[in-house]
């Protein structure tokens, strides 16, 4: 699974990969199923109900990853990146790219402190 995150701070991106270095990815939680909501009316002498909307709810995503690196200086400028990319203050895009190759592209994520 490959997990592409851009930030909309400066649109710096990140790639979280399962199987390449440098940031493996370990663990991810919250990517299947949707949950939503229909909203509903019905009229007077109607049989049934029509739909008004379908809202999809929130949810939490959470991700984790480990840092492959050669050096102290390495390390050092791939966290930095990291902390710009996944910077609370700005939202970013996400795409999802699963091990049989289906793409997801998820717009507007937020990211929040852990």
């Amino acid at each position: 699974m490959i997990i592409e995150y851009t930030s909309y701070n400066k649109n710096k991106s990140i790639t979280l990969d399962t199987h390449r270095p440098p940031i493996v990815l370990q663990e991810r939680k919250g990517l299947h199923g949707l949950s939503t909501d229909l909203k509903t009316f019905r009229s007077i002498e109607q049989t049934g109900v029509s739909i008004q909307a379908n809202l999809i709810r929130e949810r939490i995503v959470s991700i984790r990853g480990a840092i492959v690196y050669e050096d102290f200086e390495e390390k050092e400028n791939l966290k930095k990146n990291i902390y710009s990319v996944f910077n609370p203050s700005f939202a970013g895009d996400m795409k999802i790219i699963t091990d049989n190759n289906t793409e997801y592209n998820l717009k507007e994520v937020y990211i929040e402190e852990a």
